[in-house]
């Protein structure tokens, strides 16, 4: 499934919309619970979202594939792209 993305120094954590998990069809695979109660995501468009939940994800850009733990919020998060790579992708794939 493809997926608008937008990398973004600014963000600390790499976050994926509900949807896109609904519609890559991984309802069968296991949220894995955070290690806290939730996170609360600041910034982003001004107002606070919580996410309780984080999902591995395997993705494909350009020739390279790479998967990464992504934090799952809802629809509440009104911007058109359905995954945003923060600063915890960058480093841990050497973008950064």
């Amino acid at each position: 499934v493809r997926a608008l993305c937008l990398v973004d120094s600014g963000a600390t954590n790499s976050i994926c919309k509900q949807s896109l998990i609904d519609e890559i069809n991984v309802r069968n695979a296991i949220l894995l619970e955070t290690q806290t109660t939730a996170y609360e995501i600041d910034g982003i468009t001004g107002a606070s979202i919580k996410s309780v939940n984080q999902i591995p994800l395997n993705l494909t850009l350009g020739k390279q594939k790479l998967a990464h733990v992504f934090l799952v919020v809802g629809e509440e998060l009104k911007l058109e792209y359905q995954i945003i790579l923060g600063l915890d992708f960058m480093k841990k794939n050497y973008y950064f």
